[in-house]
């Protein structure tokens, strides 16, 4: 199996702040003064922000038969994710991230019986980080509810390693046939 994909998506974020008094019935009502970039009164102040995502990947996989009862199967995933954010107030939420990535997977089954199979298998994924993770990243300058945006320094992305083993069977009754897998997942990584 060979194959390939392509999502891109376009978002627009904007938001201001105003300051509010919270009333007895837990309503907060605005009180007309919105916090702006200026510094009066503070310096949390609007933000508009246009983030474009472009993830594209290619993917081959295939079993070989090595004998009647071994089977071995392999193959991966190239990932290519694209984010760019560009401020519309300033520049300072502007930036470029590109995260690259060969996901490999390789697995093995082995038929005990013509009922009872054992398997095993190694596999790694990734993850790019999101726009809105790119935008609150600066550790220097916290993305707190008030704050919206900051600017970000590069994040890395995140990346997965499974390994996985068991067994799995079937077993014909008169009522149909029962499936059943007995597995365990010793070891699920982040890195």
């Amino acid at each position: 199996m060979v194959g390939t994909s392509f999502d891109a998506s376009v978002t627009h974020f904007s938001a201001t702040a105003e300051l509010g008094t919270i009333g007895p019935d837990f309503v907060v009502n605005g009180s007309g003064i919105f916090l702006g970039s200026s510094g009066s009164p503070t310096s949390i102040g609007p933000v508009a922000l246009r983030a474009t995502n472009q993830y594209s990947g290619i993917y081959a996989l295939d079993t070989f038969d090595v004998t009647n009862a071994f089977s071995i199967t392999g193959g991966g995933r190239f990932n290519n994710a694209r984010i760019e954010l560009q401020d519309q107030i300033g520049s300072a939420l502007n930036g470029k991230e590109t995260f690259d990535r060969f996901n490999p997977i390789i697995g093995g089954t082995y038929k005990i019986t013509p009922e009872l199979t054992a398997y095993a298998g190694y596999s790694e994924a990734n993850r790019a980080p999101t726009p809105l993770e790119l935008g609150c990243a600066d550790p220097q300058h916290p993305c707190i509810i008030a704050a919206f945006l900051v600017s970000d320094p590069p994040l890395k992305q995140v990346v997965s390693q499974t390994v996985e083993a068991g067994l799995r069977g079937t077993k014909e009754l008169n009522v149909g046939t029962l499936s059943w897998k007995f597995g365990g997942l010793p070891r699920d990584q982040f890195r």
